[in-house]
């Protein structure tokens, strides 16, 4: 476990933090994917209507339509540190309220939606300063392997692990997974608070634009200093501005949030999928919902072996094109054998795609405006996603429970092949900014 904690050309105090940064992640995200079962579950103990569940479900989302770029720019302007552990000390005091509803027996679905609210803004924060201190530490040339691993962990944790204990222990005590998550948010404070100065260092004007060959809408947007733009308001239309002028990643983010609003209009109302069409009971339902953590993890442990054997475009572009192809499959799948087969063959398509696409992200942004790029990015892509659960509730109520897995699988395929020369050009953009940049890290945050 300790050798593939390390990275090679990552040593020293880097190493550590990086290290700190993976072990946070797995206890985090093992409590959000005992939440991620346990809410469903817990909805459809309060309701059984599907349009209801799915709404229900697109709550954890909905922070990133109206914080996601906020969160950005507090991440951009603070020591990323502090920003983690804010969001993890707000996770804890949500966990505590849900914890005290369940146990006094006054748990409603109103409140099920708000906590849902508030624990997505605070992951919302969380998810956004680590992702912006990961390449501080790790070289560009690392950059792959480091996002695979933490994918690997993050997947592992959350379905894996995460979700069939959050089956069972919901199933024993309604409690139990959110106490969990608590136990374990209280840890990841501890772990955060060791981790050295995350403090954003601005880069020189040279390095602040966008990699040759971007495209020049946005070329002479500059990361803004610190006394230039001193309001929320006004960081974040700059934050806009500079993913809306850089036509490669604005694409590859639409394309994305197409993708997303297609795989969450069918998973939406996966719980009564798997209840009543393949007649699974609640204590499987975790089990079931691991095949995407097995196909998580298959997918993040062969991407850097893929990418260094094979073009990276022909890899992000067979990882695109595979998703709506098995989302397909879990929809006409006859037994819930071949449903789990076809989820996790999407989720490892899903992994591959996702690591991919954070390389590209983290290597195309200059770091001092990551946060706010980020931001906007997350408002794009994961506020597609409520839209495409509420669909999937509207689809399954008046077309069966088969039906929203067959809608996603369709849409997604017709985009994906439309955007095809899309990827082509972003992954020309990455591998030139990985032969230029080789093992230098993004800069340097140490004190």
């Amino acid at each position: 476990m300790k050798r593939w904690l390390r990275l090679p050309d990552v040593d020293g105090p880097a190493v550590r933090a990086y290290q700190r940064l993976l072990t946070a992640a797995l206890l985090s995200n093992l409590g959000d994917g005992m939440r991620r079962i346990a809410m469903p579950l817990l909805a459809a103990t309060l309701t059984h209507d599907p349009l209801l569940v799915g709404v229900l479900s697109s709550a954890v989302f909905l922070p990133y339509l109206f914080f996601a770029v906020p969160a950005g720019v507090y991440s951009d302007r603070m020591d990323r540190r502090t920003a983690m552990i804010g969001a993890t000390v707000t996770r804890a005091g949500a966990l505590t309220a849900m914890c005290l509803s369940l146990v006094s027996g006054t748990v409603a679905v109103w409140q099920v939606f708000v906590l849902s609210l508030v624990l997505g803004g605070a992951e919302c924060l969380y998810d956004t300063s680590a992702d912006a201190a990961l390449p501080t530490l790790v070289p560009a040339a690392a950059l792959d392997r480091a996002n695979a691993r933490l994918q690997g962990v993050i997947t592992v944790a959350n379905e894996f692990l995460g979700g069939p204990a959050g089956g069972f222990l919901f199933a024993a005590v309604a409690v139990g997974p959110f106490a969990v998550e608590l136990g374990a948010a209280l840890l990841v404070i501890a772990l955060i608070t060791g981790l050295p100065s995350l403090t954003q260092h601005r880069r020189q004007p040279d390095e602040q634009q966008q990699p040759a060959g971007a495209g020049t809408g946005a070329q002479d947007r500059r990361t803004p200093a610190p006394g230039h733009l001193r309001s929320v308001l006004a960081e974040t239309i700059a934050g806009i501005r500079w993913l809306l002028g850089y036509p490669q990643l604005r694409a590859l983010a639409l394309l994305t949030a197409v993708g997303g609003l297609c795989l969450e209009l069918a998973q939406a109302t996966m719980v009564l999928f798997a209840l009543h069409v393949l007649h699974l009971p609640e204590a499987a339902f975790g089990v079931f919902a691991s095949a995407a953590a097995v196909g998580g993890v298959l997918g993040v442990s062969v991407v850097g072996v893929l990418v260094a054997r094979f073009s990276r475009f022909l890899v992000m572009s067979c990882a695109l094109m595979a998703q709506p192809l098995f989302l397909f499959g879990v929809g006409v799948a006859p037994n819930p054998v071949l449903a789990w087969v076809s989820l996790a063959l999407v989720a490892a398509a899903v992994g591959v795609w996702n690591v991919l696409t954070v390389t590209a992200r983290q290597l195309l942004t200059p770091n001092a405006v990551y946060g706010r790029v980020q931001g906007v990015w997350r408002t794009v892509i994961w506020g597609a996603l409520p839209i495409g659960a509420v669909l999937g509730g509207l689809i399954a109520r008046e077309f069966g429970l088969r039906a929203p897995w067959l809608a996603g699988a369709a849409v997604f395929l017709l985009v994906a092949a439309g955007c095809l020369p899309v990827v082509r050009r972003v992954c020309t953009l990455v591998d030139a900014q990985v032969a230029q940049r080789g093992a230098v890290p993004a800069e340097d945050t140490r004190p």
